[in-house]
């Protein structure tokens, strides 16, 4: 299922290159270590105005059976 993290790459500001992001070119970064906590253990998963509810019944129905095996912070 597509999701922020592992779908489209989300990351802290540290994490990336500069490269990738030429608006921060200019910055040493810090580490985020709060930023890459929540990251860590937020599920963000992409829901559309268009999705129905049977498409969202399998997404929530995955997400009842796999969190319990999620560590927790």
């Amino acid at each position: 299922m597509p999701n922020s993290v592992g779908t489209y790459g989300l990351t802290t500001a540290d994490q990336r290159r500069c490269a990738a992001l030429p608006s921060l070119a200019a910055y040493q970064l810090q580490e985020c270590p709060t930023a890459r906590a929540a990251l860590d253990t937020t599920l963000a998963i992409v829901v559309q105005e268009s999705d129905s509810e049977e498409r969202l019944h399998p997404v929530a129905q995955i997400v009842t059976e796999e969190a319990p095996s999620w560590p927790s912070f």
